[in-house]
């Protein structure tokens, strides 16, 4: 009896060794299936779904792997999981055109809306005419340009590039609201200082003395302004006399205080003072 037993086992075992070697005798590797995946994976990849639906794609390269593996080792899912990868890689595809399209409109109404933003502080710069305190700014709307035009680039460029494009737009938009926003602060305080202050010559003072005041202008070598802005009370710059009130121009352009200076440097520090 167990002899019996023994034996029947022996031909079940060898009859299911016989089976698996028939099925794989005549597996059939889904060749096409693999290729078909890989190609479309490819493709997707053309459109940068590996940066705009890399979840997606990812899983894609996953799935075919896992179909290579399954085919090598002649297990019947390996079509299925070929085929699956294949459909993933097509949405992948879809995801990436749909999310490049819409960084690049984003990137491109970013960008619209700082060209005229940066417009608009070019005018207000120009507006402040020789303000050395404009100097800032100028140097702030130059950077935004820059990246103005790497937007452009990151636009018009390779399509992998839209979403640093979408990026920097966003940061340009930012900086170009910031920067107009400093700009017309600064503007109104300029336009609200005073373009004038007087000054009452006391016993001592001459006009390099008052110029080097820090109320006026720290430089005694700008004391030509004063002299021209007070013509009408001053009839030779070495004589001034205590009780004079003297208008002192705030509003002068860096011209102006080239010219002075250069006036100053021919006459040297004043020797006299009121006169008295």
């Amino acid at each position: 009896m167990a002899i019996a037993k023994r034996c029947a086992l022996i031909i079940f075992v060898v009859v299911l060794a016989g089976l698996q070697a028939a099925c794989c005798m005549f597996y059939k590797r889904p060749d096409m299936e693999l290729e078909a995946a890989s190609a479309s994976i490819s493709d997707s990849k053309e459109v940068c779904s590996d940066i705009y639906a890399s979840d997606t794609y990812q899983e894609a390269q996953r799935k075919l792997n896992e179909a290579r593996t399954a085919a090598d080792n002649k297990e019947k899912n390996a079509k299925d999981l070929a085929i699956e990868a294949k459909a993933l890689a097509e949405r992948a595809k879809e995801e990436a055109i749909g999310r490049g399209d819409n960084a690049r409109a984003v990137a491109e109404r970013n960008l619209s809306d700082a060209d005229g933003l940066l417009s608009d502080i070019a005018d207000s710069l120009n507006g402040l005419g020789d303000d050395e305190g404009a100097a800032p700014f100028m140097a702030r709307l130059s950077s935004l340009r820059g990246m103005a035009t790497r937007v452009r680039s990151q636009i018009d460029g390779p399509g992998c590039d839209l979403l640093l494009a979408e990026n920097g737009s966003m940061s340009l938009l930012s900086g170009a609201k910031e920067l107009l926003a400093d700009v017309e602060n600064y503007a109104s305080s300029v336009a609200a200082a005073p373009k004038s202050i007087e000054h009452s010559v006391v016993r001592g003072e001459c006009l390099w003395r008052i110029a080097g005041y820090a109320d006026t202008y720290s430089d005694p070598f700008l004391w030509p302004l004063i002299y021209s802005a007070n013509r009408d009370q001053i009839k030779d710059p070495d004589l001034i006399f205590p009780g004079q009130v003297f208008e002192i121009p705030l509003d002068v352009t860096e011209g102006d205080k080239g010219q002075a200076r250069h006036e100053a440097s021919t006459r040297g520090v004043w020797s006299l003072y009121d006169g008295r």
